[in-house]
């Protein structure tokens, strides 16, 4: 049997990883407010936050907030 709503969970979670708006994602996945498609459709974990940290620039100097 195929859970509809873990496929829509993936769904919702890639598309944060990939960088997609909540907005965007919402439309995409028909919901009436983005706040249903962050509560219940993306599950991000420690790696993605980590991930997101890394992007950050530098401070001038070449110091870095978190290493």
């Amino acid at each position: 049997m195929i859970d509809l709503h873990a496929l829509r969970t993936t769904l919702g979670t890639n598309l944060a990883r990939a960088g997609v708006a909540p907005q965007i994602a919402q439309r995409i996945m028909r919901h009436g407010d983005y706040k249903t498609t962050l509560d219940h459709y993306t599950v991000l974990e420690l790696t993605d936050t980590s991930k997101a940290i890394e992007q950050l620039p530098m401070i001038e100097g070449g110091i870095q907030i978190f290493p």
